[in-house]
């Protein structure tokens, strides 16, 4: 049907109003989003401006008699306005296509566009740059680093909602989770989904994982790609011959660096198209199969810096017993890196121990974890350059000079350029459940798991020293009952954003905190904080079901748009058949008008 409507409004649009649309798409170089047309008219144009299914157009005009006789409705649709304010939250649109200019301000278009949106009035081209207070979230953990931490200093405490998508929830609780992976560039937003029906258990029924591509601000939908090769069937056989009936919970059983198959950057997504199938790059507009890396099967973990690939490609052990519960476990492994561009081998270290998760890249230096402490190599060649014996690690960070990692026993800070140990810390548990240690630098300092849930207080340190720097006073925040979620906290440099009932803000530089327990995160993934927003992915969660919000989410802080619209008085329209209900309504109540 929706196609049918589809060839009806383009059949209805003549070959002028066609070209017209393709001049103008072009010349803008949006390739999907949000269009508003300001001055639609009869609606040809308007309808002619969704050029594929990666658009969604919205037409505006003072008299839409003629656009809706048209049947425009759904993908293209238009409403009355007559000028003024834009019908629209801040940073919504990616094309704005002007009639009449001087009909919109200046002031209002670049308050909907999305940063990077254009604007076209007449001739004239408007383009909003990214503005400087905002960040991406390229890898599973920010960026290359591994450091949880947003540059961001918009994210704040959730206080109206930018867009939503579906579904409500995610597959079931004692299913693995739905989403394996999630990252953002280029005010796009990727994730790895599975699609599957919600709610069943039934393994039966089979997986549909999907890489899906929205924009980051307004959540339009650009383009799908299906995975083959994924899900529990991929990453644990052996439950392939157990009952079904009998099958152990599995949502916690997604790989521990699943989440690492996922990078974006620039106009480029790099993944594995399958469970041990090479690398592929993407394009990130529409999704198109740019390269795929010959050699580089089995990679496990992703990640970019500049202009390099660096990869780790592992083995694979099937565990005996009950541990076959918890899928396969890591093998041998090997660190390899390529040219992005053309994919030409740099180097490859011999097989051997990868610590799962601890493989960073920062300036000239490659870091991971082995069995007995952190290697450095040399990003361009691959030749080693120290090694430090800290036993096992949990969570590797790099900050400037410094090198953290932290398991349940200790801290230990390791300068970048010789591994020798700076300072270190006694043993701190983290705020969730099944995760390492939270560790985080944010605005300069380094933040680490005190080990109790309750904290009144929690204490920045010096990078360099170690030494105390800053204590911010929790009070009640976290509070007792129930346990801490199943994924990682993350931050931004004005908050730490703790997972313990839902998400906890915490200012750090003298923010009001915040207990967000109505938001919540996907199994083991969690949430994402950048594009000056809040991201939730859809869950499985019952507690707090009256408030919770349900969906794939993007929550936006508060700021001049709530506040303006709040004072003015002027949220609600009366429309062209106000006066005459009105007048109805008065004739049945027998009050004289």
């Amino acid at each position: 049907m929706k196609y049918l409507l589809l060839l009806l409004l383009a059949t209805a649009v003549t070959a002028s109003e066609q070209d017209t649309a393709r001049s103008i798409l072009e010349t803008s170089g949006v390739k999907g989003g949000l269009i508003v047309h300001v001055g639609c008219g009869d609606g040809k144009l308007t309808a002619a401006l969704r050029a594929n299914d990666s658009f969604i157009v919205h037409g505006l005009d003072a008299d839409v008699t003629a656009a809706r006789q048209r049947g425009l409705c759904g993908s293209v649709s238009v409403e009355r306005w007559t000028g003024g304010r834009l019908p629209y939250a801040d940073n919504l649109v990616n094309l704005l296509v002007v009639g009449n200019e001087g009909s919109v301000t200046k002031e209002e278009m670049l308050r909907v566009l999305a940063p990077n949106g254009v604007a076209l009035i007449g001739g004239k081209k408007i383009v909003k740059p990214w503005p400087k207070e905002i960040d991406e979230w390229t890898h599973y953990l920010h960026g290359s680093d591994n450091n949880a931490v947003a540059h961001d200093r918009v994210v704040a405490a959730p206080q109206r909602l930018q867009w939503e998508d579906r579904p409500l929830w995610s597959r079931s609780h004692e299913y693995h989770s739905s989403l394996a992976a999630m990252v953002s560039a280029q005010g796009r937003l990727f994730c790895i989904f599975d699609e599957g029906p919600t709610g069943v258990i039934d393994p039966r029924i089979p997986d549909q994982w999907k890489l899906v591509a929205r924009d980051a601000f307004n959540g339009v939908v650009l383009w799908k790609r299906n995975i083959a090769d994924w899900g529990w069937r991929a990453w644990n056989p052996r439950l392939e011959s157990v009952d079904w009936r009998r099958m152990p919970s599995q949502r916690t059983a997604l790989p521990a660096t699943i989440a690492r198959r996922l990078v974006a950057t620039g106009d480029r997504v790099y993944m594995t198209l399958g469970y041990q199938a090479p690398v592929t790059a993407l394009d990130a507009a529409t999704g198109r199969t740019l390269m795929t890396y010959a050699g580089t099967e089995r990679t496990d973990e992703i990640i970019y810096q500049d202009g390099r690939l660096v990869l780790c490609l592992r083995e694979f052990v099937e565990p005996a017993g009950k541990k076959a519960r918890g899928g396969q476990r890591a093998g041998a492994a090997t660190v390899m890196a390529l040219e992005a561009a053309t994919g030409k081998r740099l180097w490859q270290t011999a097989p051997g121990a990868v610590t799962p998760l601890s493989l960073a890249v920062s300036g000239k230096n490659v870091f991971f974890c082995d069995q007995n402490g952190v290697v450095c190599l040399d990003v361009a060649s691959g030749k080693p350059r120290w090694r430090a014996a800290t036993g096992d690690v949990a969570t590797l960070i790099v900050h400037e000079k410094v090198v953290l990692c932290a398991n349940q026993k200790q801290l230990v800070a390791l300068a970048v350029a010789d591994g020798k140990t700076l300072w270190t810390l006694p043993g701190a548990k983290g705020f969730g459940v099944a995760n390492p240690p939270d560790l985080f630098v944010a605005d300069g300092l380094v933040w680490y798991g005190n080990g109790k849930m309750e904290a009144q207080s929690l204490t920045g340190y010096d990078p360099l020293t170690g030494k105390p720097a800053r204590t911010v006073d929790v009070g009640a925040l976290i509070t007792h009952g129930h346990h801490p979620r199943c994924y990682r906290s993350k931050a931004t440099d004005n908050y730490l954003l703790l997972s313990k009932r839902g998400v906890e803000f915490i200012g750090l530089n003298g923010q009001p905190h915040s207990r967000n327990n109505w938001v919540r995160g996907a199994c083991r993934y969690g949430v994402v904080p950048c594009n000056g927003l809040l991201y939730t992915p859809p869950h499985p969660c019952f507690c707090y079901a009256g408030v919770k919000l349900g969906g794939f989410l993007a929550l936006a802080p508060g700021g001049a748009d709530v506040e303006r619209g709040a004072e003015s008085g002027e949220r609600l329209e009366r429309g062209p058949a106000y006066d005459a209900l009105h007048a109805s309504r008065l004739r049945l109540a027998n009050v004289p008008a």
